[in-house]
């Protein structure tokens, strides 16, 4: 079954942006990338995309893994925001996710690795800065 989601953001008072977000890594390098779209649905809607390539500097900060998936998507949900600046103030974001952790770091502020940790209080300060509400919502992959 696919459930119907609704979300209800008063559109006519404040500014809505759908953003979808995600990350690889394979073969020791990251690439991310986001689309956050202003006003879906309407006919002013604007589409933005931003891709990155994730420095090998960052990924060592981030810690000895395997893999650095995670770390990456969340690096670049907070770099949507920081990119956006502009257009995130006093907005309301749907922000689609593909990774659990990177789901719940931003909800909760916390997390119990320290990359992901320090991410996650940056993201919670900007959002505060930037007065912009999001809600995040799980989509497979």
């Amino acid at each position: 079954m696919q459930p119907r989601r609704e979300y209800h953001f008063v559109a006519a008072y404040v500014k809505i942006i759908l953003v979808a977000s995600d990350a690889a890594y394979d073969n020791d390098k990251g690439r991310t990338g986001f689309l956050p779209v202003l006003h879906p649905g309407r006919a002013d809607e604007e589409r933005l995309c931003r891709m990155l390539c994730i420095p090998r500097e960052l990924c060592t900060w981030w810690g000895e893994q395997s893999t650095h998936i995670a770390q990456g998507e969340l690096q670049m949900e907070l770099a949507a925001m920081l990119h956006s600046d502009p257009i995130v103030g006093e907005s309301r974001w749907l922000w689609l996710v593909d990774n659990i952790a990177d789901l719940m770091a931003p909800v909760s502020g916390n997390s119990d690795n320290k990359a992901f940790n320090e991410m996650a209080h940056f993201m919670q300060i900007s959002m505060f800065a930037f007065r912009s509400v999001p809600c995040f919502e799980y989509v497979g992959s």
